[in-house]
């Protein structure tokens, strides 16, 4: 082995490890790309996480790093064996990279970019089959197919020698990526779901409809046209999500292991609906002000736990803005609620994280606005956000570590999927029914809680700086969330000292507190 070959290799290897998408999020946006949506400095996590702008460019510099490497050693009349290795050396490099902790991306682009250098022909019919394979199913799926495509085509035009081998050997760092940590790779329902990538069910779903929407409804049956609600309608609404979460509190129940694994997500969800449900159900509302007015105060009076109270800030910002029709809405209004609810939502709680059922609702909102450019149905609206928000649902299980590790989603962002669901049933005018899903892997053992208490706190603002109570509070234990609507607050937190949470609310008055140890 000549040392100008190590030598090359070794250069190969620092360049595959140059992480342009974390550089391009840090210069665009000041965030840490390794803490946001996938954790991974791939062009895919900077496309959807920071801009397409800057997904594109990371794409394309990485795809230059894989070709110039191996067209660089061609030019310089290495051995076939040195440009394989050059092109592996730039895969390891760019998914663990020493500039960023040996944290990376997949590598997918550097190797299409050692395709390119090896054969142009072979990698754009490679190509070809992963564009069509990504318009209807899923890139991960795409990008495994491109693999034996490669071999099979470097072997039908004599080029199996080169190209052929480097795609076999390529797929080790690829694989290794994909399945870290090692344990879990014992672990089937694991190993499958980070080789395939968990969701592809509803991936291929949301594609199929979305580019085939004729076929799509000639197979399915006409969806009903519902083209505005009353004040009724959606009081009705609520109070189904209510009897649907009641159905589905032990599922929900089962996987709560964040940000408390106290198994009572489905309860806190169940408490919260079901004291806005008592509020409105025996009452007939003929506006929408009427209605947000008992809504908003039945929920800040019922909100339980970190799932109901991110629940209420989502229903209160999304009468916000339904309260500003009279008596009817129709999809483009329902469209700007939900979107309004994302930011009460985030704003309910004191330190918003990823991977939770803020997400989902985000998800939610994003799929009705995209919906609304095309159609007006309100039935079609939900199901669309409704595809939407179980693929963000799924894709929680990569964005908290505490998920990843039990192989589970995130127990309050379930729970608002079937609270969507519920939403859609009451709509078509159908009784809420028990949805179906994979089996859920139960949660055994967890670390105890940082704070022994919860609590749940409700008051009147008597005229205190309730912005000044967070900051007071954030210093006294964590899981906080505050909503605030008609005057009356609701606080959740979890704490060591309940004496000393009740000291700051001095201003308060009519102060009625439940404490759990």
């Amino acid at each position: 082995m000549s040392a100008e070959a190590i030598t090359w290799i070794f250069w190969s290897y620092f360049v595959g490890s140059l992480p342009f998408g974390y550089w391009i999020t840090k210069l665009t946006s000041k965030k840490n790309l390794l803490s946001i949506g996938y954790k991974k400095s791939s062009g895919s996590n900077v496309i959807k996480y920071v801009g397409k702008a800057q997904g594109v460019s990371t794409i394309l510099l990485d795809v230059a790093k894989g070709f110039l490497v191996v067209f660089l050693a061609q030019q310089l009349g290495l051995a076939d064996w040195v440009l394989i290795a050059s092109g592996l050396a730039v895969v390891i490099g760019h998914n663990w990279s020493p500039f960023i902790n040996f944290a990376g991306g997949r590598g997918i682009a550097s190797l299409m970019g050692a395709f390119l250098a090896f054969s142009f022909p072979i990698t754009f019919l490679s190509l070809l089959l992963f564009v069509a394979v990504f318009a209807v199913w899923d890139a991960s799926i795409g990008t495994l197919l491109v693999f034996p495509t490669v071999i099979l085509l470097s072997y039908m035009r004599g080029e199996f020698e080169t190209i052929g081998i480097f795609a076999l050997l390529v797929l080790i760092p690829v694989l290794l990526k994909r399945l870290t940590p090692f344990s879990e790779i014992l672990n089937i329902n694991l190993f499958v779901r980070y080789l395939l990538r968990d969701g592809d069910d509803a991936v291929f779903d949301f594609r199929i409809v979305r580019r085939y929407p004729s076929i799509f409804n000639r197979i399915k049956g006409k969806v009903p046209q519902v083209l505005s609600l009353s004040a009724q309608d959606m009081a009705e609404i609520l109070s189904a999500s209510a009897h649907k979460i009641i159905v589905h509190q032990e599922e929900v129940n089962q996987i709560n292991v964040f940000p408390v694994a106290d198994k009572d997500t489905g309860y806190n969800l169940s408490a919260t609906t079901i004291g806005i449900e008592s509020a409105i159900a025996k009452k007939e509302y003929k506006t929408f002000r009427s209605l947000a007015k008992d809504v908003r105060l039945a929920a800040v009076r019922s909100a339980r736990g970190n799932a109901g109270m991110i629940y209420v800030g989502f229903l209160l910002g999304l009468f916000e803005r339904l309260e500003k029709e009279k008596t009817k809405i129709d999809a483009d209004t329902f469209a700007e609620a939900l979107k309004v609810s994302v930011t009460q939502a985030r704003s309910a709680i004191h330190n918003p994280v990823d991977g939770t059922m803020l997400d989902v609702i985000s998800a939610t909102a994003k799929g009705a606005e995209e919906y609304v450019k095309e159609g007006n149905n309100i039935i079609e609206l939900l199901e669309h956000s409704h595809k939407e928000a179980r693929i963000a649902l799924k894709e929680t299980t990569e964005k908290l570590e505490v998920l990843k590790k039990n192989n589970v989603v995130d127990a309050g962002a379930l729970g608002f999927v079937r609270i969507l669901e519920s939403f859609i049933e009451s709509t078509k005018g159908e009784v809420p029914a028990v949805s179906i899903m994979a089996p859920i892997n139960l949660i055994t053992e967890q670390p105890p809680p940082k704070y022994r208490y919860c609590l749940q706190i409700g008051f009147d603002k008597n005229g205190g700086d309730i912005q000044q109570l967070k900051e007071d509070l954030s210093l006294l234990g964590n899981s906080m969330e505050v909503i605030e609507a008609e005057g009356r607050v609701r606080l959740h937190i979890h704490c060591d000292s309940p004496e000393s949470v009740k000291a700051e609310l001095s201003f308060a008055k009519d102060i009625n507190i439940h404490i759990e140890d």
